[in-house]
């Protein structure tokens, strides 16, 4: 963990779970995606997980049914009834995950500007690669 001060931001744990040569983007979490995370089943979490390594390795190229690009440099992964936002930084290879939110059919629009406003917020205050913390859930106890 950080000091008060400092805006949390955890990375994904993904890296050593991938045995590949490929080069893999870091998937950062921001908090409210981190408290998320903690209250999915362990086939939820699962879910999640298998999304965010395709995003770790098709990066930019991570397209429909797995993604969609909404607007403001915002992206989202599409799990299910599931969304999960994220921006990719243009200075570092990484994927920053934002907000998630359950889809509605009727109007998911007041969950899109909240993921702008974050993006925003994250853009503004982002750290420098290596300043994160490591986050990672034992999907046995269902906890970090």
């Amino acid at each position: 963990m950080g000091t008060p001060a400092r805006r949390h931001r955890w990375l994904l744990g993904i890296r050593e779970e991938l045995q590949s040569g490929a080069a893999l983007l870091d998937i950062e979490v921001e908090e409210e995606v981190r408290l998320w995370l903690e209250t999915l089943s362990d086939g939820e979490f699962a879910t999640a997980l298998r999304f965010a390594e395709l995003l770790a390795v098709q990066g930019r190229q991570l397209t429909e049914p797995y993604a969609k690009r909404l607007e403001n440099g915002v992206l989202e992964l599409r799990p299910g009834p599931y969304r999960i936002t994220y921006w990719l930084p243009e200075d570092r290879s990484a994927a920053v995950l934002l907000t998630a939110f359950r889809k509605r059919r009727d109007n998911d629009r007041p969950a899109k500007e909240r993921a702008y406003r974050a993006r925003k917020a994250c853009e503004a205050h982002h750290h420098a690669p290596g300043e994160h913390d490591v986050w990672s859930r034992n999907a046995k106890e269902g906890r970090p």
